[in-house]
């Protein structure tokens, strides 16, 4: 039997020659005159294009076994087989999830099974193998796991309702093995053990003691997995016992698919050794890798640069860093157009790179590399700093990734990678610094870490919800995926153009890319002209400095800005004179106080006397240690003794914290005794505190000339029906779902907008009249917007964190307000303050900052927003916010309003209760701290009254000109 590959060096273009002629022949038959023939003439055309695609996927073409594939499922669609229909387009939609072409996939598995449920039974296979195309997409773009279960689930029902034949087995088998890497994928390692063993199993039974090459091939995969298991919960000796399984299974299937995945394993194995330290047979393994790689897809292949990255890993560990180095350089060579240099000490033209996620793994391994060689081996700084300019490399290939990832698929890996880099980057700049003492690696670190914050945006990629799409039309972003896609083809023709030494193809492609080059430049000078906030978010790469972050900045203010990597945390010190560097070790230690501190302040206090003095002690002792290790280092020197403000701008978990709350001094016996919140050292009482997102977005907060609005305030507070339960404090929130729930009245939120109408002027909509359609008519013109109503945080979607009006009759809106709405409202406003509960509340997400409510408002326009962090008490807040209120209408300072409106609370509740930090510190302010420019109500009436009787003078001023003018004319 002739083998595939003599198959396709010699047979295969006379064949699919012969089956374009056929296909030629098929094509010109009268439907009308000949239908039954032309059913059999299309089916067997079909099938020929079916053995073609077959034949091409064999060998991994997987873009051919697509096209050929799409060709049979159309003849099968004209002659309305559907049953082969179904089963062709569920193949195409495996082949391109295969190529990594997630939305194509998605696509043809949905049209597959629509299909399948109007004209097959609603249990036959195809409907199943649908349900799992698309549980594999849903497991591998956006990692949205329990939509993946959801379609398993149903996959498996069907299989369970049809006859237990040998293809309802094969793809039952499938579905037990693709749970188990779902559920392995997410921790829940019992129930991937259960459908693992249930895949493998089913696929013992499917071939009954005479197994086929192709069983072996799939009984590896399991093992495989299996492998994978128990490396994860470090039991390494089964897994090395199921890695060892799946090789001899692998082997028994000498084609391309056995060999590549004997490769994959190869290479996991190699780092299993590594993680034993065994390091010699892990670079055997690696090797062995390489070698297989460039046998089943040459030299220059990326499997080839993948297994070229994992021996160069192995040897690195085994600090042989030469060597390691020059594998890794390797993986530059093949994974650039045209870099040949082998010299470790050189890297690529950025411009030189694809754009893929194997370079970027090419560049921060060698950065790794660099660096331990220099702690390890030779203590050259030259090593420490090339580690740094390749890792900047790496920032900078995201960059230029950047424009491809806004039209592609999330890549969970690609994340993590890129959140390795930009703390190596903070480390390896650390460590400069203190070597040398120059300054320019705390500039270059910031900038670091304001990318990675910044990356909030690019983040974004694949979400079509996202706002950004919003200003833009729909042609003009249509014309823009087209033109980078374009550019794209083009580089990689150009690329094996030059490689084949093929002069005519090299001048026609490189035309062709400085054409549509030119007209990508043509379109972004469009976009920011025409899209400024669309082109800042697209293709501006700058991010706030140190020296302009200082200029903003007045004696009294100390900027605090924290990185959080996975080993240590990194903060920047930045007053208006000097800057500062600094590391934070022990994260499980800081990580432990935020989670004991967070709980102590947002949970009901109570008056629980048994648990009083035990939960008193819990937040003091937090508190404090937190405020020496955050906070403490960076204000008590001499340089900072006249500081009075503070701008913190957090990351990771201790977004989730008051910096207000924490202790400057531990308390004294008798306070400990007396559990006496009220007279607590916080540092409010020392500071006025305010927080941003990025020290970037704070310095656009800062000097951002906002829209000219009204100048008025528009303030709401919904009616609810419901009515608070006698002697209970009522709370901005229901603890359940809100929506469609009886909602607890809130008489302060009411008494809150009345108080606001004595120090400004503005619109003020109460009870029936605060309602989601007249906020979204009204909200676009006012300087503030005053939301006091019930709020809840959606923590598994920050999309559908939410705000509730009163239910308004015979309209179109529901009367809740979702975060994702304010993408469709733009704001003039210079304050948002959403005293509501939970609106700061959200899942921090690396490079986007917690996810909350307050956040959309500030997208939405908004320089500042104050937010809440938790459920807040009715009175509370409304004491807070009144206060607030009329600092603000005095022209203080925002953070210092919020700051005085907090001590007075403090001050004038005397009871241990009430003075909780529960009541008074979930009020945190985002943004710019500038003072408000409104109407002040006083002034207003002044004006009124100063105009009243500018008139009345004018109105007595005249008679008597007239009667002077008289005088002078009189004869």
């Amino acid at each position: 039997m002739l083998s595939v590959r003599i198959f396709f060096g010699f047979f295969a273009p006379i064949y699919i020659t012969i089956i374009k002629t056929y296909a030629q022949n098929t094509e010109n038959y009268t439907p009308q005159a000949h239908v039954q023939s032309n059913f059999t003439k299309n089916s067997n055309l079909a099938s020929h294009y079916l053995e073609l695609a077959d034949s091409f996927k064999l060998e991994l073409h997987y873009s051919d076994a697509i096209n050929y594939y799409l060709k049979a499922a159309a003849l099968f669609k004209n002659s309305q087989n559907w049953e082969k229909y179904t089963s062709t387009t569920n193949n195409i939609a495996k082949y391109y999830l295969l190529s990594k072409q997630y939305l194509k996939a998605k696509e043809y598995a949905t049209l597959a099974l629509e299909t399948g449920l109007d004209y097959l039974s609603p249990n036959h296979l195809n409907i199943a193998m649908s349900y799992a195309e698309l549980m594999s997409f849903y497991y591998d773009y956006g990692q949205d796991y329990q939509t993946a279960i959801m379609y398993g689930r149903k996959a498996l029902r069907i299989c369970r309702l049809s006859k237990p034949n040998r293809p309802h087995r094969v793809v039952q088998s499938d579905l037990f093995h693709q749970l188990g890497i779902t559920y392995c994928t997410q921790g829940i390692y019992d129930s991937a053990y259960i459908n693992y063993h249930k895949a493998l199993k089913l696929r013992k039974l499917i071939y009954n003691n005479k197994p086929t090459n192709y069983d072996y091939y799939m009984i590896g995969g399991i093992h495989a997995s299996i492998a994978y298991y128990f490396r994860d919960i470090k039991q390494f000796d089964s897994s090395l016992f199921y890695h060892k399984q799946a090789i001899q299974c692998y082997k028994q299937y000498p084609k391309k698919w056995g060999k590549h995945s004997l490769s994959t394993t190869y290479m996991i194995l190699s780092g299993t050794y590594r993680k034993l330290h065994n390091y010699k047979i892990s670079i055997h393994f690696a090797h062995q890798a390489v070698q297989i790689n460039k046998e089943l897809f040459g030299p220059n292949h990326e499997e080839t640069a993948l297994a070229h990255r994992s021996l160069g890993i192995a040897y690195r560990e085994n600090q042989q860093y030469y060597v390691a180095l020059n594998h890794f350089q390797k993986v530059l060579i093949i994974r650039t157009y045209s870099f040949t240099e082998t010299s470790i000490y050189s890297n690529p033209n950025i411009e030189d790179y694809k754009n893929d996620y194997k370079a970027l793994q090419g560049l921060i391994s060698k950065a790794v590399c660099f660096k331990k060689m220099y702690e390890f081996d030779t203590k050259n700084l030259k090593d420490l700093q090339f580690s740094l300019s390749t890792a900047l490399d790496g920032i900078t290939l995201l960059d230029k990734m950047r424009e491809k990832l806004i039209f592609k698929e999330s890549n969970k890996g690609l994340m993590n990678m890129m959140w390795f880099c930009f703390e190596l980057i903070q480390s390896v700049s650390h460590q400069l610094y203190k070597i040398t003492g120059n300054t320019k690696y705390i500039d270059l670190a910031f900038q670091t870490a304001e990318k990675s914050k910044a990356f909030m945006l690019w983040q974004s990629v694949g979400r079509q919800e996202t706002q950004y799409y919003n200003w833009v039309p729909q042609t003009i972003l249509n014309k823009e995926k087209i033109l980078i896609n374009n550019i794209d083809f083009f580089k990689e023709n150009l690329y094996l153009a030059k490689k084949n030494q093929n002069k005519q193809l090299i001048q026609i492609y490189n035309d062709s890319l400085l054409f549509y080059k030119e007209k990508q430049h043509r379109l972004i000078k469009l976009l920011k002209q025409n899209y400024p906030e669309y082109y800042k978010f697209r293709y501006s790469k700058s991010v706030a400095t140190i020296h302009q972050i200082q200029q903003t900045l007045d004696v009294n203010s100390l900027v605090l800005s924290f990185f959080e990597g996975d080993s240590a945390f990194y903060v920047f010190k930045i007053s208006k004179t000097m800057a500062s560097f600094s590391k934070i070790n022990n994260l499980t230690k800081i990580a432990n106080l935020i989670a004991r501190l967070k709980r102590e302040i947002t949970t009901f206090p109570g008056i629980d006397k048994n648990k009083k003095s035990i939960k008193y002690q819990s937040f003091t002792e937090s508190s404090h240690l937190l405020y020496e290790i955050l906070v403490e280092p960076f204000i008590t020197e001499a340089t900072n003794s006249i500081a009075n403000r503070l701008v913190i701008i957090p990351d990771g978990k201790i977004s989730h914290i008051p910096f207000e709350v924490l202790l400057t001094r531990d308390p004294d016996s008798l306070m400990k005794k007396n559990t006496n919140y009220r007279d607590l050292s916080y540092l409010i009482k020392k500071y006025a505190i305010i927080y941003n997102y990025s020290a970037t977005l704070q310095l656009h907060n800062t000097t951002k000339i906002t829209s000219k609005n009204n100048g008025r305030c528009l303030a709401i507070a919904p009616n609810y029906m419901g009515v608070n339960a006698q002697g209970k404090l009522a709370q901005r929130n229901s603890m359940n779902t809100l929506r469609n729930q009886t909602l607890e009245a809130l008489p302060g939120a009411q008494n809150e907008v009345r108080s606001i109408s004595n120090f400004f002027d503005g619109v003020f909509l109460l009870g029936d009249e605060a309602t989601e359609s007249n906020f979204k008519k009204e909200a676009g013109e006012y300087a503030i917007i005053h939301l006091a109503m019930h709020g809840k945080s959606n923590l598994g979607n920050d999309h559908y964190s939410k705000l509730v009006f009163t239910k308004a009759k015979h309209q179109r809106e529901d009367d809740t307000l979702f975060s994702y709405e304010l993408n469709n409202i733009k704001l003039k406003a210079d304050l948002v303050v959403l005293s509501a509960c939970e609106t700061g509340k959200g899942n921090f997400v690396r490079g986007e900052g917690v996810m909350s409510m307050s956040r959309g408002f500030m997208l939405a326009g908004s320089p500042s927003v104050l937010q809440t962090l938790w459920e807040s008490a009715d009175h509370a807040s409304t004491f807070i916010i009144t206060n607030f209120y009329r600092d603000l209408s005095e022209g203080m300072h925002k953070d210092i309003a919020l700051k005085e409106a907090r001590l007075k609370y403090l001050r004038e509740n005397t009871t241990a209760l009430y003075s909780h930090p529960f009541y008074w510190s979930g009020f945190v302010l985002l943004g710019s701290n500038k003072p408000v420019s409104l109407k002040n109500t006083s002034n207003y009436k002044w004006s009124i009254i100063g105009i009243m009787g500018l008139v009345f003078a004018i109105l007595l001023a005249i008679p008597l000109i007239n009667l002077i003018k008289n005088k002078r004319t009189r004869p």
